[in-house]
C-alpha cells in the first residue's frame, strides 16, 4: 500500500467532503456540522493543521488538529480523525496520529485531549493503542465523560503522575 501523509491543499476539498459528510452527522469525535461543500471548505481552512492521508494517489483520510481554546486549555490540542470506511483498520489512522503527535510536540502543546462518548468502545480502543490514557472526567449533560490524554514527551507538566488539566476533575481510584 502506497501511503502519503501530507498537509491539506485546496484540491482536496471535494474528496474530503465525500469522506467527512457521511460521518459529520454521527461521529462522537467529529463535532462539526457540515451542511455544504462551502461549509466543509471553511472548516478545513480554519484548523491549526489539516493533514490528509493519500492512499494510492487518492485522499482516504483526514486529521484536524486545533488548540483547545483560551486560558490553560490553549496548551492542549484536540483532533478529529476520519478515515474512509473502506480503508479503516489499515494503519491510516495510526499514520495520521503519529504525524499529529509530532506536530503537537513541535508546536509546544502539552498534549492532545479527546473526550469520546463512553459507548464508543472502538474509539477508546484505538486511542488507547496510540498511547492515550484516561486523564479525568468532565460533566457533560448530567453524565460523566472520560477525557483521554496523550502527553507530549518534552512539554508535559506532571502533577501526581498526571498532566495538570485545567478545570478537569482528576479520577480518584480507591
Amino acid at each position: 500500500m502506497e501511503l502519503l501523509i501530507r498537509k491539506y491543499s485546496e484540491s482536496d476539498v471535494i474528496p474530503l467532503w465525500q469522506i467527512l459528510e457521511p460521518v459529520a452527522m454521527g461521529s462522537a469525535l467529529f463535532s462539526y456540522s457540515l451542511q455544504s461543500l462551502q461549509n466543509c471548505r471553511s472548516l478545513l481552512h480554519r484548523q491549526r493543521l489539516c493533514l490528509v492521508a493519500q492512499v494510492q494517489g487518492r485522499v482516504q483520510g483526514v486529521l484536524l488538529l486545533r488548540s483547545m481554546g483560551e486560558g490553560g486549555w490553549q496548551q492542549f490540542a484536540t483532533v478529529e480523525l476520519v478515515v474512509a470506511a473502506e480503508w479503516q483498520r489499515q494503519q491510516i489512522g495510526t499514520a495520521l496520529m503519529a504525524q499529529a503527535k509530532h506536530v503537537a510536540a513541535t508546536l509546544h502543546y502539552n498534549g492532545i485531549l479527546l473526550s469520546p462518548l463512553p459507548e464508543d468502545t472502538e474509539t477508546f480502543a484505538f486511542f488507547s493503542s496510540q498511547g492515550f490514557d484516561a486523564a479525568g472526567v468532565l460533566p457533560v449533560a448530567g453524565a460523566q465523560q472520560t477525557v483521554l490524554c496523550w502527553e507530549c514527551p518534552k512539554r508535559a507538566t506532571k502533577t501526581k503522575n498526571k498532566t495538570e488539566l485545567p478545570n478537569l476533575q482528576n479520577k480518584q481510584h480507591r
